[in-house]
Parts: C-alpha cells; sequence; structure tokens
C-alpha cells in the first residue's frame, strides 16, 4: 500500500512500504451489561496487539452500539504470533471504567490480503461468578496486510 510522508510540499514524497500491517473494523456490539445506575452502558471497544492499541469512540448510552470505525496496526513484528485483544469496557467518569466483555483472536489463520469477518463473536466477561443470560457479542473484520497464509 501507499503511504504519505508529511513534511513541507517540497518534502512530501509517495513510497511503497511492505510492512506487515493489521486491518480492523468494529462493526458492532450487542447485548451489553448495563452497568450504569442512572441510563445505560457508554461502551468503548479497545484493541491490542502486543504493544499496539488502538481505542474506538465511546457509544454514550447504547447496549447495542454500531462502529464501523477502522484501525491500522502498523510494523508488526512477527504479528503470526500474536493475538488481537479486544475488550469492551463502559466509559465512566467517577469512577474507573468497568469492564463489559473481552475476547482474543489468534492471528495466525489469516490469510494475506483476504478479509475475514467475525460475527457475533462472544466476550467473555471481566467479572467472576456473573450468570449473564445474553452474552455480550461483538462483530469485526479483519485484514492482514503484507503477512499470512
Amino acid at each position: 500500500y501507499q503511504r504519505r510522508v508529511h513534511g513541507t510540499p517540497s518534502e512530501c514524497l509517495f513510497f511503497f512500504e511492505m510492512s506487515k500491517s493489521l486491518k480492523v473494523t468494529v462493526l458492532s456490539c450487542k447485548n451489553l451489561k448495563d452497568e450504569d445506575k442512572i441510563g445505560k452502558s457508554d461502551p468503548y471497544v479497545t484493541l491490542e496487539v502486543g504493544h499496539h492499541k488502538h481505542r474506538t469512540t465511546t457509544k454514550s448510552d447504547n447496549l447495542n452500539p454500531v462502529y464501523n470505525e477502522t484501525f491500522i496496526f502498523d510494523n508488526l513484528s512477527n504479528p503470526e504470533s500474536h493475538k488481537l485483544v479486544i475488550k469492551v469496557k463502559d466509559e465512566d467518569d467517577l469512577r474507573i471504567d468497568e469492564g463489559l466483555g473481552k475476547a482474543e483472536i489468534d492471528l495466525q489463520h489469516l490469510v494475506n490480503g483476504h478479509e475475514t469477518e467475525y460475527t457475533d463473536l462472544k466476550l467473555g466477561h471481566f467479572w467472576e461468578g456473573s450468570h449473564h443470560m445474553h452474552h455480550p457479542r461483538i462483530s469485526l473484520r479483519l485484514q492482514a496486510l503484507g503477512w499470512g497464509k
């Protein structure tokens, strides 16, 4: 893919870079737990691959948020050996943000250039001993760029 190098107009360059990247599109969540005493949860999603991190916007008062937000994890070292760690949290101004669910996706199975969709991926719980009747779920798309099978 092409990347633009920023600088003065005369310094702007275009070059082809064969780095190992991961494109992730967070589509939506559903059946999230309501953690707020007033209103509904204010969920956001964090994504981590190794030490690389991204975060969606917060969707206020929404237990079934739609995001459609895309992120690029760039310059990954040996991405096949990593997992994508997904955490859904409830943003709270007064307390520490509460966990609503988490999941991991092993990246070794991705195919270079092919978009893989995970629809209604079950999110595990942050909390112990809970028997949430409707498991929270997330839908997203992943695409390996410059690596994979």
